[in-house]
């Protein structure tokens, strides 16, 4: 756990273009692989902020970077628009396609299609 939040406390400011917040598309990968600890990481990201600027630190930019954060919090944590989303291909839709046994390789090809989407 502890690990894991090390390894991706700065992603959040990563995801980041230019003086653009992220998109819902980042913050939903950065959820996706992060896990159960996405939250907490969030604060660790914070923490690491204030630690880092330390005495040399500018108020509106800390209430940038807070409100960069809750962005992310909210995007991260709400409901998608539609929860009950079509997808456009099944398992099925690939293994009858292209004469495919089951197998991981199949849903290793949904989920980057989901992820495309931004689906959950």
């Amino acid at each position: 756990m502890v690990a894991k939040m090390v390894e991706h406390h700065l992603r959040p400011t990563g995801m980041k273009d230019g003086d653009d917040w992220p998109t819902d598309r980042a913050i939903y990968r950065y959820f996706r692989d992060v896990g159960d600890v996405a939250i907490d990481t969030l604060y660790l990201c914070m923490a690491d902020y204030l630690g880092a600027k330390g005495p040399a630190l500018v108020h509106e930019e800390w209430i940038n970077h807070a409100r960069m954060v809750g962005h992310i919090l909210h995007v991260g944590t709400s409901e998608p628009v539609s929860s009950k989303t079509t997808r456009l291909i099944t398992g099925h839709d690939l293994m009858t396609h292209y004469n495919l046994q089951p197998g991981p390789e199949i849903g290793a090809v949904l989920q980057r299609v989901e992820g495309a989407l931004g689906l959950w």
